[in-house]
């Protein structure tokens, strides 16, 4: 399979990276209320883009064993809830307490369906 079906016939597509070498420029530069999350084991995150550590703006969170389907769910709480705390504050949402977890919208003890 390639992404020639989505040109017209007898087109060749030619690869140009200079765009997305702007673009991550330009992230690490300016970007602000961004958060990465990658696992370290995700080939996707060989291109991520990782910003450095005490960047008051962005934040980056690895989690070395991690693949593909990496989510801030799979780390530790203290790194949970700094990601947390982050959104927040891009946001401009009040802190919460740092074991304050979101309502499902379920009653307890609900079994769904």
């Amino acid at each position: 399979p390639s992404n020639r079906i989505f040109l017209p016939p007898g087109v060749q597509p030619r690869f140009n990276d200079t765009l997305m070498v702007s673009i991550r420029r330009w992230l690490l530069r300016n970007g602000q209320g961004i958060l990465s999350v990658y696992g370290g084991r995700d080939p996707w995150g060989s291109t991520g883009l990782i910003f450095p550590s005490g960047d008051p703006n962005n934040l980056s969170l690895v989690k070395p064993d991690g693949n593909h389907a990496t989510r801030i769910g799979s780390f530790s709480e203290a790194e949970q809830t700094r990601a947390r705390a982050f959104l927040r504050r891009w946001l401009g949402l009040a802190e919460q307490e740092p074991n304050h977890r979101a309502s499902t919208g379920r009653a307890a003890g609900g079994g769904g369906r």
